[in-house]
């Protein structure tokens, strides 16, 4: 579920943040999302392990982010994370 917002910047949305109006409406409340992705784990030691993770999320709707009209409309919006992680096993 979503709720497209959309701002002028760069930057992450400030407490005092003024959105732009929203293109539409009539968005979907819902949207699937396919993840593909992929990671390493590498053991340090007896005890602990060191991680690394991506991933890239498609999606089935180009409205996540409010900005379709003024954006692509032929590609629909998808986003990408990365993890690093450090794991400690209790034995």
């Amino acid at each position: 579920m979503y709720d497209p917002k959309t701002y002028i910047g760069t930057g992450r949305p400030v407490n005092n943040q003024v959105y732009l109006a929203p293109e539409s409406t009539g968005y979907p409340n819902v949207a699937v999302i396919a993840p593909v992705g992929g990671g390493l784990t590498f053991r340090l030691s007896r005890d602990f392990s060191a991680t690394a993770e991506a991933a890239y999320n498609f999606t089935s709707t180009d409205k996540l982010d409010d900005v379709s009209l003024r954006g692509n409309t032929k590609k629909n919006d998808g986003y990408g994370t990365v993890e690093l992680k450090i794991e400690y096993s209790i034995h």
